[in-house]
């Protein structure tokens, strides 16, 4: 009976390493995004956030020194900064390897009003908080976006 309950107790803790491993690396190595989906290419839906983002004037203070692009190293996502009402939004683009969808990816928040130091993933942010950025987020991003694509 002992190792009945030892196998069993095995089991259930590879599962919960399993499981957790899993939410480490979703998606592309960052967990916990908000995650949006687009039946359009990377590069169409790249060409179009920059367009939001610079007809609308939603362009980062230089002295961040944040550049969209690609990492350093190979990476998966595209990653894109936005500066919407003193809030820094850094947005990932994916393709989805096997589908027609491209992912954009809300990634991190850094408001600069709270704490412009330390950048936040949304599952950090009260709910509250989480409330008022998505809405900022749907508002003056996902909105724009909607209007050049559809």
């Amino acid at each position: 009976m002992k190792k009945i309950i030892i196998a069993v107790l095995s089991v259930l803790a590879g599962v919960a390493i399993i499981i957790g491993l899993a939410k480490v690396f979703s998606p592309g190595s960052y967990a916990n995004t908000e995650d949006f989906h687009f039946s359009m290419e990377k590069d169409s839906l790249i060409g179009c956030i920059e367009m939001v983002k610079n007809e609308r004037h939603y362009v980062p203070p230089e002295d961040l020194q944040l550049n969209d692009g690609y990492g350093k190293s190979p990476d998966y996502w595209y990653h894109i900064y936005m500066f919407v009402d003193g809030v820094i939004f850094h947005l990932g683009i994916a393709r989805i390897y096997g589908e027609d969808k491209t992912t954009l990816a809300l990634m991190n928040i850094k408001d600069l009003q709270k704490d412009a130091s330390k950048w936040y993933r949304m599952d950090e942010l009260d709910r509250a908080d989480r409330k008022q950025i998505m809405d900022l987020y749907r508002h003056h991003i996902l909105d724009n976006l909607h209007v050049l694509y559809d």
